[in-house]
Order: structure tokens, then sequence, then C-alpha cells
């Protein structure tokens, strides 16, 4: 028996022992997501186009209606992130339950770590159709009160059937 194995070895490459890459964090764009697995979320895509991980980074996020800052309707805030160089991903703010109406919106997102602090606005606009495909998959169908709902009519008709049924026999029998 003859045992191969292979390890990964990060290395750092620089042309100078004093210069180093600062990372710069941008926010490409914001869209709304929503696929069969998971719940529905707003994505805002954070860049970091520089040769630089981000290391120990807390994202904070809020979303509210444009034009009105204090009402918060979402908010989402992580912790120990990390970023990778040359890189990008979704990060997501989770709607929930909430009914969206369509129109416009603004994300006010945070992150930082123990160096450095990037600050984003940014608007973007929910369509008549992205909000009535999400308040769709949102919509919560509840069999109990639909159930409660039945029995009630049904009892009121029989009541209902009841009472006219022997109104007319204590008309007949008089």
């Amino acid at each position: 028996i003859k045992n191969k194995f292979a390890m990964g070895i990060g290395v750092i490459l620089r042309e100078s022992a004093t210069v180093h890459a600062q990372p710069k964090l941008q926010l490409q764009k914001i869209k709304l997501s929503q696929n069969n697995q998971s719940n529905p979320a707003i994505l805002a895509q954070l860049m970091n186009d520089q040769p630089a991980t981000v290391g120990q980074l807390t994202i904070d996020a809020i979303v509210t209606e444009k034009g009105q800052p204090n009402k918060v309707l979402f908010r989402q805030k992580q912790t120990n992130r990390s970023m990778a160089a040359n890189s990008h991903f979704n990060y997501q703010i989770p709607v929930g339950d909430q009914w969206l109406n369509p129109g416009q919106y603004r994300v006010h997102l945070v992150a930082s770590n123990s160096q450095y602090r990037w600050t984003f606005n940014q608007n973007f606009t929910i369509s008549l159709k992205q909000a009535t495909q999400i308040n769709r998959h949102n919509q919560r169908f509840n069999w109990f009160w639909w159930l409660l709902l039945a029995i009630v009519i049904v009892l009121l008709v029989l009541g209902l059937t009841y009472y006219l049924g022997t109104r007319k026999r204590v008309k007949k029998e008089r």
C-alpha cells in the first residue's frame, strides 16, 4: 500500500513587504429573489474587486421605503463573515411573511471590520409582477379558519331550515 496525499497551502504574493492591497467593497445591484427552497429575500450583491481578503466582516442591512428612512421594513445583521479576494456574493435580506407592495425602496448597508468601514445607500424598485410573485409565495393558507367558517355556515343553514320548517308546521296546525 502506497499512501498519496495532497495539501493546499494559501500563499500571498507581494511585490513589497510594506505595501499591501486594500480591500474595496462595492454594492453592485439589488434584486428580489425567490427560489422554491428558501423564503423570499432581497439580494444585495457585494463585490470585492481587490486582491485582498476581508475577514471578521460585520454586515448590517436595512430596507426602508424611499422617502421614509425612519420606517424600517426589513433588517438583517450578520457577523464574522469573510469575503474572498476578487469575488462577489449576494447578501440576503429575508422578507419573511410580510406583504410587499410595488414601489420604490432603499437599502442602507454597512459593512465593517476592525480596519475598514463601507457604507452604501441604493434605491431599487419592486415591480407589480415581482410583488405579486413574492406575495403569492408568502400567502399562507390556514385550513383551520376555512374549516371553522364552513362549519358556521352549515350550522346557520341547518338552523334556518329548522326555524322555517317549524314555523310552517305551526301555521298548518292552526
